[in-house]
């Protein structure tokens, strides 16, 4: 929470932003889009278009019960409350956005090669969506607020970028919200061109936000500490990949399977080498990093194993690894060899000295998808 003082004068706002003299009050960072929203029908958890159906009559809702709340009290209980629940449904939007757009893999991600000068703690605040956070930051600064962390120069500077943010998810939205009109199932390619003009837009505000909000000087290799941050910021990855690949569900996570607590160590070992893009947990590592250091030489054979094999059998060894049956059926002996040496690595994490902590990481990511 800030204070910001003018002739005398103090007022105090939520959510680390200060109004600059000229600017509105923080309801006027969210704009109500004029679309009327119908009562969704019933929530189908397995399509992300008709998450996003409740998320966006939730954030609605939200929006325009926090722009008739009382401007005099900004500090009062109720007035924190609405607001969390416009947190909450932006939250929901850009998961339902990152969900869409992860699917369509290249067509629409870019490179994020610059969050691996965060800390493992940072990093893991952005991974596996778009942060609301970056979202709420470049809404405020574009209606002139001050944001906690970055100067006056760098709000300047990033001005612009913010704005098209802005005008990039008002975009989009409108573009979900008239495809979820006519259909809200996949293949969802004719959302790409949005998508790809949102991530664009993303990437370049996100690079620019977290050089300030973040520290964006780290180097060297983690301690004890932080080895576990980074593994556990590749699991949740894993995990959000397995469920969006159908490979986990959401209730055998909710309900801790034992057989996907077992199998999700397995699938960071294949999302690892196959399918993370500037954040793999053995680029660069193998030879420093403690937990790995010993099995360098099999992570080695089984990158080279798992980048050869088409997308079908990665499929059925992600299936494998969490004890599910093959789709093809068939289980060749380059497939089961590959599955040894995954387990090799993965299983010693729950039954060597790391134990402990796994078992932590795991009850972790268990929770998240409880919350």
């Amino acid at each position: 929470m800030l204070a910001w003082a003018k002739n005398r004068q103090r007022r105090r706002i939520v959510d680390s932003v200060a109004p600059l003299p000229e600017t509105p009050t923080v309801q006027d960072i969210y704009t109500a889009l004029n679309i009327k929203v119908k009562h969704p029908p019933p929530l189908n958890e397995g399509l992300p278009l008709s998450l996003f159906q409740h998320a966006l009559s939730a954030s609605q809702r939200a929006i325009e019960q926090f722009k008739r709340s009382s401007r005099a009290d900004q500090t009062s209980h109720a007035f924190r409350w609405r607001h969390e629940l416009v947190h909450r449904a932006q939250r929901m939007l850009l998961q339902c956005m990152y969900y869409v757009a992860h699917s369509l893999g290249d067509a629409v991600m870019l490179s994020r090669d610059y969050r691996n000068r965060l800390a493992p703690g940072d990093h893991a605040e952005l991974g596996g969506t778009y942060s609301e956070r970056i979202l709420f930051t470049a809404q405020a600064l574009s209606r002139g607020f001050q944001v906690r962390s970055i100067c006056e120069l760098q709000a300047f500077h990033m001005l612009e970028s913010a704005n098209v943010l802005k005008s990039a998810y008002h975009t989009a939205i409108a573009a979900f919200y008239s495809r979820t009109c006519w259909s809200i199932l996949p293949p969802y390619d004719d959302l790409a061109p949005v998508l790809r003009d949102f991530e664009l837009a993303w990437v370049n505000f996100e690079e620019r936000a977290t050089a300030a909000l973040f520290e964006a000087d780290y180097g060297g290799m983690p301690e004890i500490e932080d080895d576990t941050d980074l593994v556990f910021i590749q699991m949740k990855e894993a995990t959000d990949h397995g469920v969006r690949g159908g490979v986990i569900s959401i209730e055998q996570l909710q309900e801790s399977d034992p057989s996907v607590l077992v199998g999700i160590p397995r699938l960071t070992i294949i999302c690892a080498l196959r399918h993370q893009r500037g954040s793999s947990l053995f680029e660069g590592l193998c030879d420093d990093f403690r937990w790995f250091k010993r099995h360098a030489a099999i992570i080695k054979e089984l990158r080279d194993s798992i980048q050869s094999m088409s997308a079908a059998t990665v499929r059925d060894l992600e299936l494998q690894c969490v004890g599910s049956t093959a789709e093809s059926g068939e289980l060749d002996e380059t497939l089961q060899h590959a599955f040894r040496l995954v387990c090799q690595i993965a299983d010693e994490l729950q039954t060597g000295s790391r134990a402990k902590e796994i078992v932590r990481v795991l009850a972790h990511i268990s929770e998240l998808y409880n919350s």
